[in-house]
C-alpha cells in the first residue's frame, strides 16, 4: 500500500462494555483518527464518559487486530490516559509499513479496540470497552460462541479450519494471562517477571512467546465477536419519497447558547488574551469546562485539561453580535488541535505577546454565525 500520499480516516469506536462508563446512564463514545503520509503515520484516540481509576486499578490499552495469511495478528499501540472528567486522549506516531516491528503494515489490521486491563489481578481477562472497524479490506474469521462451549453447526464455522484452533488458543490464554501481559507489554510489573532466579532467560522468552500467541487468539475472538456485522436487508427508498432532516436544529441550538452565555451580565470575567490580533472582539473566560456546548470531543478534552475555554463576540447589529467565537487552550501543534480541525478549530493565536512558536501556548478558535448558527473558521494559519 502506498503511504507516501497524505491520507486521513476517522474510525468511530462503538461501545462494547457499559461497566466502564463514568456515568452508567450514558453511552461510552470515542473515535480513532488515522493519518498517513510521507511514509509516516499518527493515531489520535479520543474517548468520552470513561471511568477514571484514581489508583490506576485499570488502564486503557489501544490494540489493533488483523490477519496475515492464516495467522491472526495484533499489536498494542499504547495506553490511553483518562482524566478525572472521564475523557481520554492519546497521540501516537507509528510506521505504517511496519506497525508492530514485525513487518506487518497498517493495511493488514481491520479492527481497533480500546480494552480495560487490570493492573491488580493479572489473571483477569481484558475488557473491551470500545470497538471499531479500520475500513481495511481484510476481515477477521467469523467467530462463534467458543468461549461458551457452543459448537458451530454445519456450514456455520470458518471454512479454513481456524475456528477449532481459536477455541484451543482461547482456553490456553486463560491459563497464561499473566505471562501474556508481560509478552505484549501491557502488564504492570515490567518485563523481568518471567526470568527465574538463575537468570534462565531462554525459558522466559519461550513462555512469553507462547503466552503472546495464546492471548492473541483470545483477543481476536473477542474482537471478531464484538464486531461481526448483523445481516440486514437493504432499504429501498422510492424517488418520490423525501426524508426530513433536522440539521438546522444544531445551528439554532448553538446560536441560542452563545446568546444566553453572552447575555448573563457580570457572571463571567472579561479577558483580553489577544492584544495584537482580533482587537475588535470581546472575550469572556468560562471556568466550567462542562459548559462546553460544541459537539467536539477534542474541544471538550482540552477545555477539561486546562480548566476553561473562552467565548468571544465581534460586531453588532441591533444589539446582537454578528459573530461568536469559541476558543480552546492549546499549543500550535497537531496533537493539540481539537479534532484535527474537523470541528472548526482551524485558527490559532498565541496568548499575549507570544511569538507563536510551537512551544507557545495559545488558543484554537472556531467561529459561529449568530444568525444561522453555522460553524466556520475565522481565518487560516499560514
Amino acid at each position: 500500500m502506498n503511504y507516501t500520499r497524505y491520507s486521513r480516516a476517522v474510525i468511530v469506536l462503538e461501545e462494547k462494555n457499559r461497566e466502564f462508563a463514568a456515568r452508567l446512564g450514558e453511552e461510552v463514545k470515542g473515535y480513532l483518527r488515522v493519518e498517513t503520509g510521507n511514509g509516516r503515520g499518527a493515531f489520535r484516540c479520543v474517548m468520552q464518559n470513561v471511568k477514571f481509576f484514581p489508583r490506576s486499578e485499570y488502564t486503557y490499552q489501544l490494540i489493533l487486530f488483523g490477519k496475515r495469511g492464516e495467522r491472526t495478528i495484533h499489536t498494542v499501540l499504547g495506553t490511553v490516559p483518562v482524566s478525572r472528567h472521564g475523557t481520554g486522549e492519546v497521540y501516537l506516531r507509528f510506521r505504517p509499513q511496519d506497525v508492530d516491528g514485525q513487518g506487518n503494515d497498517y493495511s493488514r489490521y481491520t479492527t481497533a479496540i480500546v480494552a480495560a486491563v487490570s493492573t491488580v489481578d493479572k489473571r483477569e481477562q481484558l475488557h473491551p470497552v470500545l470497538v471499531g472497524k479500520t475500513g481495511n479490506q481484510e476481515e477477521l474469521p467469523r467467530a462463534s460462541a467458543l468461549s461458551q462451549g457452543i459448537k458451530p453447526s454445519a456450514g456455520e464455522g470458518d471454512s479454513s479450519g481456524e475456528t477449532p484452533r481459536q477455541s484451543q488458543a482461547f482456553a490456553a490464554a486463560e491459563t497464561t494471562a499473566a505471562a501474556a501481559r508481560t509478552a505484549v507489554n501491557i502488564g504492570a510489573d515490567g518485563d523481568t517477571a518471567a526470568v527465574d532466579a538463575g537468570g534462565n532467560t531462554a525459558t522466559a522468552e519461550t513462555a512469553a512467546a507462547e503466552a503472546e500467541t495464546a492471548v492473541g487468539a483470545a483477543l481476536s475472538e473477542i474482537a471478531a465477536t464484538a464486531t461481526e456485522p448483523a445481516a440486514a436487508s437493504p432499504t429501498v427508498i422510492k424517488k418520490d419519497e423525501r426524508r426530513k432532516t433536522y440539521n438546522d436544529f444544531y445551528g439554532q441550538y448553538l446560536k441560542n447558547v452563545c446568546a444566553y452565555l453572552w447575555s448573563v451580565p457580570g457572571y463571567y470575567r472579561k479577558v483580553q488574551p489577544f492584544p495584537r490580533a482580533m482587537k475588535d472582539a470581546q472575550w469572556l473566560k468560562i471556568d466550567n469546562p462542562k459548559s462546553m456546548f460544541l459537539v467536539s470531543p477534542g474541544a471538550q478534552y482540552f477545555a477539561g485539561k486546562y480548566g476553561h475555554f473562552l467565548l468571544g463576540a465581534e460586531g453588532e447589529l441591533e444589539g446582537v453580535p454578528l459573530t461568536y467565537y469559541v476558543a480552546v487552550p492549546g499549543r500550535f501543534l497537531a496533537e493539540d488541535q481539537p479534532d484535527g480541525g474537523e470541528s472548526g478549530f482551524c485558527y490559532w493565536l498565541p496568548v499575549g505577546e507570544g511569538d507563536g512558536g510551537e512551544k507557545s501556548y495559545g488558543y484554537w478558535i472556531a467561529a459561529i454565525d449568530s444568525e444561522s448558527g453555522e460553524i466556520f473558521s475565522p481565518k487560516k494559519n499560514p
